[in-house]
């Protein structure tokens, strides 16, 4: 069966996961790299591959045929011990090259929110916070974000940074709240990014930007209409 997109879906946490299943959703052929204990679904739109995503023949495998690449690689360094030094900056270059052997122009990074781009103002004062907040937790893996985020910028790709705070399983969660020049809250719904990386894909909005995003929670009197409506 011919699939509308091939996406190469990079990391094997809970956010490439979901990106995985709302793929499959939306009638998406996948293809991802099989690492130790990560159970993916078994469907016919899923194509399971060995390898490293450290490798270049892994990932120039994983890319080939595919018509965009989201690399959920990072998210899952939050909680894990980074498998190499400069993890993300390593897996990024092999893709960026990859990327333009195939001729494959969108490239979907999931990132953090301490993470600025080359020549990017400073943010505004109700980001700072929340920035500084990052940068403390996450030191040690700052300079491998900060290098890949300039390798992303001078790509020449159609590329979209997506600058998350922590992602979790949050219930009534409404829309992703979008803001191009700072931070705009603590949580992501893990389910609402995944749809809104998926809808990048097709997306003209932020290309070649870094946005940061955050759930737009769902006022209490919709939560009751909506129960009460099911109801």
């Amino acid at each position: 069966m011919q699939w509308v997109h091939t996406i190469a879906v990079l990391g094997s946490g809970a956010t490439a996961r979901k990106v995985v299943d709302v793929a499959i959703e939306c009638r998406y052929a996948v293809k991802v790299l099989t690492s130790e204990g990560v159970k993916w679904p078994k469907s016919p739109q899923v194509t399971e591959l060995k390898g490293s995503l450290l490798e270049a023949k892994s990932i120039d495998s994983l890319v080939a045929g595919c018509t965009a690449v989201i690399n959920c690689f990072g998210s899952a360094l939050r909680t894990e011990k980074p498998p190499a030094p400069m993890a993300c900056t390593t897996v990024t270059r092999l893709v960026i090259a990859a990327m333009r052997r195939h001729h494959i122009p969108r490239y979907i990074v999931v990132s953090q929110p301490s993470v600025a781009l080359p020549n990017e103002q400073k943010f505004h004062f109700n980001g700072l916070l929340t920035s500084c907040l990052y940068r403390l937790r996450y030191r040690s893996q700052r300079k491998d974000r900060l290098a890949e985020a300039s390798m992303i910028h001078d790509s020449h790709l159609q590329w979209t940074l997506v600058r998350c705070p922590a992602i979790k399983q949050l219930a009534n969660s409404g829309t992703v709240k979008v803001n191009r020049h700072a931070p705009n809250g603590l949580s992501v719904s893990i389910d609402r990014l995944a749809r809104f990386l998926i809808h990048q894909i097709d997306s003209n909005t932020y290309l070649q930007s870094g946005i940061f995003v955050s759930s737009l929670s769902t006022p209490s009197y919709l939560r009751q209409r909506s129960h009460a409506t099911k109801i």
